[in-house]
């Protein structure tokens, strides 16, 4: 957001599941309350490209970012937990643009 170049190392192409930090709490609040002792990967279950997400941040921001990409081939594939994820997934997740748009506001709130 500085006018530099961002680097990804990764195919514009790639899903990830991206995850707001309050969402996370929620989910770890969650977790504290059914006592268990199982490990749990926390992820959103739907998945947005990286090139979507960068077109997110460009209209909120209103600011073009040059990507520098190395196009590497996806290689990690997500595993869930179905039971875990029954018990934790119960939220009501942040839209990517509301959680970037409240990142950002945020960004520049420090900044000023």
């Amino acid at each position: 957001m500085i006018n530099t170049p961002f680097f990804f190392n990764g195919n514009l192409e790639d899903e990830k599941p991206y995850l707001y930090v309050k969402d996370l709490v929620k989910i770890i609040v969650q977790a504290l309350n059914l006592n268990n002792n199982g490990i749990v990967n926390v992820t959103r279950i739907n998945q947005i490209k990286v090139k979507e997400l960068i077109n997110l941040i460009e209209n909120i921001s209103g600011k073009k970012i040059d990507i520098i990409s190395n196009q590497k081939k996806e290689i990690k594939k997500l595993m869930f937990n179905n039971e875990m994820q029954n018990k934790l997934f119960r939220i009501s997740y942040t839209t990517y643009n509301e959680g970037l748009k409240n990142q950002y506001e945020n960004f520049n709130s420090l900044l000023m």
